[in-house]
């Protein structure tokens, strides 16, 4: 087959445009879009240009997507239309896919060199004869790479905690304290930086008593050196982790060393209030992402490319924020992490993980929660009888997978009942599926 020339309608989702392209390696390409994606068409080329050598690019402009004769005329008018043309409609409306391959084949386009990249990440031709390229066969994407395509900015550097020593260490004794005895031991225990409707806060210096609403005390106020917690005495917490300290002062000398007994009494007030969230719950997305990197595919490769832990997107207010990403080839696995339980609010995150997942990959890209939530098959299958869109793509991991046991993760197609996996079985089936 031969792809020299490519034509490739582009829409609002520019990853699978770009890797159809990246995979048929053209010599000329000629990006056919509507005046609201150009920035995507755009961003398309300057990733063309980075990772495809001697690819020319041009952008054919159609106001109107549902004008058959506005798409003719636009393609006419390049004048390479012909049987050795090809065609990747995977982008843009079904209109403008529909009437640009109409074109294209009444000016003699073989059905071989007609394409497009299906949802399971394979590429297929419009003739059966040749074999869909598979996903492990596509090109490759990086995390920066990825983020440049849809958004037009690299990423932050994530907290990357997962690579360090002493917070993943501290993140299993963690894990560990809460199988042993329970989340509620736990939580009791802390700071009362969170609060849901199942526990209660008394802080008559600050006008707080009894309060049963959720809450979040998370302010910079309450972690001054004289403040609401910095000062609260950690000491049973701090000992069954076998950490040296007795509050949240000793915590951070001993998580951040010189780093944090040199800073200016804003900084400390800021790492406090850091190691306190840290200790509440950011130790979960350091402890999956751990997983993340060290899982192996059945044939024994890594079976991610990237893990990511804290990344952002952007500026406050309209940045685009993932707790744990991982990258496999081209396509994106983000997992959003809570310590809650409730059933409501772990609905909540999952919905919203699902809606950032599709901003960075369309249906290319998949969405998971790890929570803690007893019965996470439960609250999937209610999602799946709401009929969420993509419902079938999205996985649930729940306590049993946190703490230890097996547990049903996901809806087997055609099946009412899940098949009960470990988290690590449940990620690979998933993500090798």
């Amino acid at each position: 087959m031969n792809h020299e020339k490519l034509i490739t309608t582009v829409g609002s989702n520019p990853l699978p445009v770009a890797i159809s392209i990246l995979a048929l390696q053209p010599k000329q390409v000629y990006l056919v879009h509507t005046p609201d994606v150009v920035k995507i068409v755009d961003r398309v080329s300057a990733l063309l240009h980075d990772k495809l050598d001697g690819c020319e690019t041009r952008a054919v402009l159609v106001r109107e997507h549902r004008s058959a004769t506005e798409i003719w005329r636009a393609l006419e008018n390049l004048k390479v239309v012909d049987g050795s043309t090809s065609i990747n409609y995977t982008g843009g409306t079904k209109l403008m896919a529909v009437h640009s391959r109409a074109l294209w084949k009444e000016k003699g386009g073989l059905n071989r060199n007609a394409s497009y990249l299906g949802a399971d990440g394979r590429l297929y031709f419009d003739d059966p004869a040749v074999d869909p390229w598979r996903s492990e066969k596509l090109p490759k994407l990086t995390l920066v790479e990825l983020c440049k395509l849809h958004f037009g900015k690299e990423p932050s550097a994530g907290a990357e905690e997962h690579g360090i020593e002493k917070r993943r260490d501290f993140a299993d004794r963690i894990r560990q304290f809460v199988i042993d005895k329970d989340w509620r031991t736990y939580a009791d225990l802390m700071p009362p930086v969170y609060g849901d409707d199942k526990g209660k806060i008394d802080l008559p210096e600050q006008g707080l008593k009894g309060l049963y609403a959720s809450w979040n005390a998370s302010n910079k106020k309450n972690f001054k050196s004289t403040g609401v917690f910095s000062a609260m005495d950690l000491s049973r917490l701090f000992s069954a982790l076998a950490v040296p300290a007795n509050d949240l002062d000793g915590l951070s000398a001993w998580l951040r060393g010189d780093e944090y007994t040199s800073a200016s009494g804003e900084k400390k007030k800021k790492a406090r209030r850091d190691d306190a969230t840290w200790l509440w719950g950011n130790w979960l997305e350091v402890w999956l992402a751990e997983e993340l990197a060290s899982a192996r595919t059945s044939a024994g490769e890594p079976l991610f490319d990237e893990v990511h832990q804290s990344v952002k997107v952007g500026e406050e207010p309209d940045n685009f924020e993932m707790d744990v990403v991982a990258v496999r080839g081209f396509r994106v696995f983000l997992f959003s992490c809570t310590v809650d339980s409730r059933r409501e609010l772990v609905k909540s995150k999952l919905f919203e993980a699902s809606n950032r997942t599709a901003r960075i990959g369309g249906e290319h890209a998949r969405a998971a929660m790890l929570c803690l939530h007893p019965r996470p098959q439960e609250v999937l299958q209610s999602v799946r009888e709401e009929h969420w869109e993509g419902y079938d793509r999205l996985r649930l991991f729940g306590a049993p997978h946190v703490l230890g046991g097996a547990a049903a993760c996901e809806l087997p197609s055609g099946e009412d009942s899940a098949q009960d996996v470990t988290l690590l079985d449940g990620i690979r089936s998933w993500v090798e599926g």
